[in-house]
């Protein structure tokens, strides 16, 4: 009797196979996808978020933050519904709207991590302080470096100062012991000197307990 999965496996097999003969073959060498712009996507996801008469107004405000975010490199290597899902988020704050993150994550069929991400990545950029109608009358003309490059420089110099803060550490820790050392030489210079018969016992290493039975 055959497994009850052989099926399933051999069609997971096949296609795996169909795949990847798919992938050697030279035509799709030649097949470039043309990539999508995130505001291609804003309209759709606002209205399916039903801002209502300000749907047009919380649009633009997106697309306007889609931009920016292109511009500080938050697009590159990512996928645009992230994007979408951040701008959308800040736009509806910035225009009266309580969505919650899990509203938008809903819409715009990301994970919650991922929009979190981009938020953050969106609050370390001069954009971020900016007010709403500064946003929407002043372009910015700084770029920020792309958010891998700064949390590569963040980790680095994270780890630069834990090692300079271990040294720190290890460095005081020997004082330390040098001022104990010395404390000891001190308390020991000034214990009071044995002398007599008692003294000859404890110089042999005899203890008072042996002592008292002589």
């Amino acid at each position: 009797m055959p497994h009850p999965h052989t099926f399933e496996i051999s069609v997971f097999f096949s296609l795996v196979w169909v795949f990847s003969d798919a992938q050697d073959a030279p035509w799709t060498n030649r097949i470039k996808a043309p990539r999508l712009h995130p505001c291609l996507y804003i309209p759709r996801f606002a209205q399916l978020l039903e801002f209502g008469e300000k749907n047009h107004e919380v649009s633009m405000t997106a697309m306007r933050l889609v931009q920016r975010m292109k511009r500080d490199w938050m697009h590159t290597g990512r996928r645009p519904s992230g994007l979408c899902g951040a701008a959308l988020l800040v736009a509806a704050r910035l225009h009266d709207f309580c969505r919650t993150v899990k509203e938008i994550v809903n819409v715009v069929k990301v994970c919650e991590n991922t929009l979190r991400k981009r938020l953050t990545e969106f609050e370390d950029t001069p954009t971020s302080q900016l007010t709403i109608e500064e946003f929407m009358k002043v372009d910015l003309d700084q770029e920020c470096d792309p958010p891998c490059f700064t949390a590569g420089l963040l980790k680095k110099k994270n780890q630069q100062l834990e090692m300079e803060l271990k040294k720190k550490i290890g460095d005081v820790e020997d004082e330390i012991q040098e001022y104990q050392d010395e404390i000891d030489a001190e308390l020991e210079s000034r214990r009071p000197k044995l002398r007599g018969v008692y003294a000859a016992y404890a110089n042999e290493g005899y203890d008072s307990k042996f002592l008292s039975f002589i």
